[in-house]
């Protein structure tokens, strides 16, 4: 597989996620050993949410990895990157599930465990990769229930919420955040980017990133599995990194792929938000926090 990230939670774990085989694998650094993790689903899931995981409600197994491959429900009218209908664009041959639009998580891009939970970015890339008009789908966090304290440590799909639709394409990775004793994960949404073909007529190269929608970081409550925020920051072309918060925790930084530019947000607002929304808050800097 190719490995993309290496998240290291403690000195004896570190996550790391491989998009080409859509998983993400257990290691234990201070061993140099993969860490064998007892995987399970539960009953009531359906078959092929989790093809290459065991049969809901069957014993669990004991894995090095958990299999991100992962039936994501868009919701109805979804559109890809491109405006067009997942109805008319993903053909019903590729549906996982066959009753509604619908299609597998793909290029698993980030990881991070929070409290007893464990999310994964998937970018969901779609058709013409490399290309001026890539496509992308709606982006997904797949959300695991973990618990690290027994040994081995296990894990399953979350019965609360096993995929959170982001509001935006390509989330590219996840972070960990906590404040006012309040656990979040930050999504790092870069937005649809294709690539910039170059001009063989010249003796530069043109060929760069292009920033095809926009980017946000989206808040999700790491307690009740909502997407209780979203920070836009336009057409930015986000690096496909976590955040890097600072010692204070006041500040969230994070790159461009298409240009030299560092992006900073401000996450004080974070400590008013209410535990639930209706639709994902908009912390553009425009108004106060209203429960």
């Amino acid at each position: 597989p190719l490995l993309d990230d290496i998240h290291i939670v403690t000195p004896e774990l570190a996550l790391v996620t491989a998009s080409s085989y859509e998983e993400v694998l257990f290691f234990n650094p201070a061993l140099g050993e993969l860490i064998e993790v007892d995987v399970s689903v539960p009953a009531a899931f359906a078959a092929f949410d989790n093809p290459l995981l065991p049969a809901p409600g069957a014993p669990a197994e004991s894995r090095t990895a958990v299999s991100t491959f992962a039936c994501v429900r868009p919701p109805d009218g979804a559109l890809d990157s491109r405006g067009g209908l997942i109805s008319n664009t993903v053909p019903d041959a590729g549906w996982c599930d066959s009753a509604q639009p619908s299609y597998f998580a793909s290029f698993t891009s980030g990881a991070a465990l929070v409290n007893d939970r464990l999310f994964v970015s998937a970018s969901n890339l779609g058709d013409d990769a490399g290309t001026p008009d890539t496509q992308y789908l709606p982006g997904a966090v797949l959300v695991y229930d973990a618990d690290w304290s027994v040994d081995p440590p296990t894990l399953s799909p979350s019965e609360l919420a096993p995929v959170l639709i982001t509001t935006g394409f390509n989330p590219s990775h996840v972070t960990s955040f906590e404040v006012a004793g309040r656990a979040f994960v930050l999504v790092t949404v870069s937005g649809a980017i294709g690539v910039a073909e170059d001009d063989p007529d010249t003796d530069e190269i043109e060929a760069a990133g292009i920033a095809l929608t926009e980017g946000s970081v989206d808040v999700i409550d790491a307690e009740s599995l909502e997407i209780v925020a979203t920070i836009p920051l336009g057409f930015a072309g986000l690096s496909p990194s976590g955040l890097r918060v600072d010692q204070t925790g006041r500040v969230g930084v994070v790159g461009s792929v298409i240009g030299r530019q560092l992006y900073a947000v401000d996450l004080a607002p974070l400590a008013d938000l209410p535990d639930s929304v209706a639709e994902p808050i908009r912390l553009d800097g425009q108004g106060r926090i209203q429960a």
